[in-house]
């Protein structure tokens, strides 16, 4: 199973074919307090209105303390088994909310191997729906006063 996948990532890289994606992030949130060696890094990031690049690796966020995440974000992934194979952060940054998408990653399926996803919000599974209506809700409130 784990050679097959590997297999057609390696054929996918001797095709010298990647997809950048150029984020604009308006929000972050950090799915994952563990870090490796323990876990992978685990990010959500918003990047429209109902837009949500979903991001997860043991190497590709491995960044300083302080140095990510950032409002312009690329990553660098191969188009068919969407593995991370590098990300760039610039701009000024942002805070990775890491309290309200609790346990979140869960609801997250990928097909084997991939590592970053774009979704709609209305595609999301219904528990994170809610979680973002409700985050959407105390946001409005918190700027109405």
């Amino acid at each position: 199973m784990f050679k097959k996948r590997r297999s057609a990532f390696l054929q996918e890289l001797d095709g010298g074919v990647v997809e950048v994606l150029d984020l604009e992030v308006s929000r972050t949130w950090n799915l994952n307090c563990c870090r490796p060696p323990c876990c992978p890094h685990i990010y959500v990031f918003q990047v429209g209105e109902a837009e949500f690049v979903y991001g997860e690796s043991w190497t590709a966020f491995n960044f300083p303390e302080n140095k990510f995440p950032k409002r312009k974000i690329s990553i660098v992934r191969s188009p068919l088994t969407k593995r991370i194979l590098g990300v760039h952060a610039e701009g000024e940054g942002l805070s990775a909310d890491t309290e309200t998408f609790d346990n979140v990653a869960d609801y997250f399926s990928l097909p084997d191997g991939a590592e970053c996803e774009i979704f709609e919000e209305k595609n999301l599974p219904e528990e994170v729906r809610s979680m973002l209506a409700a985050l959407h809700n105390k946001s409005l409130e918190e700027t109405t006063g």
